[in-house]
């Protein structure tokens, strides 16, 4: 049996998410960002992701304890952590089913 058509080619889009977290190493504030990676093809891009609900943001000292946690309530925001020591972190983004984790560098 013979088929009316033939596949050439299959673009794939696939989406996932990562955090941006500025400026880093830090002494007081960061700015987080969430972004979307968007692969289609052989093509990669980062496009700014849309909250429709809250998540979650949680941040790690070096040890795996919980030292922070706050509502991610939009797709940019300011968080202060002038109380964290001068130490490495780790930020978790829970956005719907989606985790991102970043580290971070607090220096005083």
């Amino acid at each position: 049996m013979s088929m009316p058509f033939e596949v050439v080619s299959c673009n794939l889009r696939t989406n996932s998410s990562s955090i941006s977290v500025s400026p880093n190493p830090s002494n007081g504030s960061v700015m987080l960002s969430l972004l979307e990676i968007v692969s289609s093809g052989e093509k990669q891009y980062k496009e700014n992701v849309i909250l429709d609900y809250e998540g979650e943001i949680i941040i790690f000292d070096k040890l795996g304890n919980i030292v922070h946690v706050e509502s991610l309530k939009s797709e940019k925001q300011e968080l202060n952590i002038s109380f964290l020591r001068s130490d490495m972190y780790i930020i978790e983004v829970i956005n719907g089913g989606n985790r991102s984790r970043s580290k971070l560098m607090i220096i005083r």
